[in-house]
Parts: C-alpha cells; structure tokens; sequence
C-alpha cells in the first residue's frame, strides 16, 4: 500500500474534525487515523534562509495529539461496533 500524501491526509482532517457536531463514528475514526499519520509527517520547527533572512514555521503537534486524545474518548464512549467484552456477573443467579 502506498503511502498517503501529505495534502491526502490534511484533506481527511479537516473533512472529519466535525465528526463529535455529527455524531459519527465513521467519520471519527478518519479522523483518528488522519491525527496518527500528520503526526510523524510534521515538523514540530523548521528553519529556511540565510543571513538576516531566517524564515521559521513549525506545526503545534501537541494540539494535535491533544485531538487524538480527545477522538479516542469520544469513539470509547460512542463506538458501539467495538468489541467490548462484558463479563456478566452471576454471584446471586444460583438462588441459594
């Protein structure tokens, strides 16, 4: 599989950064995974230029990761497709 272009993966955050005012799962897992890949393709600083004409820019990443948080708490509590075991309890079903 080839890898996503950089434009690729923007284009799918910003399409799903929504997915909490929609509701939807689908669309928070996109965005999930669009969170994973900008992460290690962004530089937290890069410098360009020369004497007296230093351009820097850099990426806020730590927002970014904040967003990844705050993606895996919303499909936690909304993902109902996950495979959640639930261990049933039976101490009171012998009826002793």
């Amino acid at each position: 599989m080839a890898a996503e272009s950089l434009e690729t993966t923007l284009a799918a955050f910003d399409e799903n950064a929504d997915y909490d005012a929609d509701a939807s799962v689908a669309k928070a897992k996109l965005f999930r995974t669009a969170c994973r890949r900008l992460i290690p393709k962004l530089p937290s600083q890069a410098s360009r230029g020369g004497s007296g004409g230093n351009q820097s820019f850099g990426f806020r990443l730590d927002e970014i990761r904040g967003m990844l948080q705050e993606v895996e708490a919303w499909l936690a509590l909304n993902d109902t497709d996950s495979a959640a075991v639930i261990h049933p309890d039976f101490t009171f079903a012998r009826g002793d």
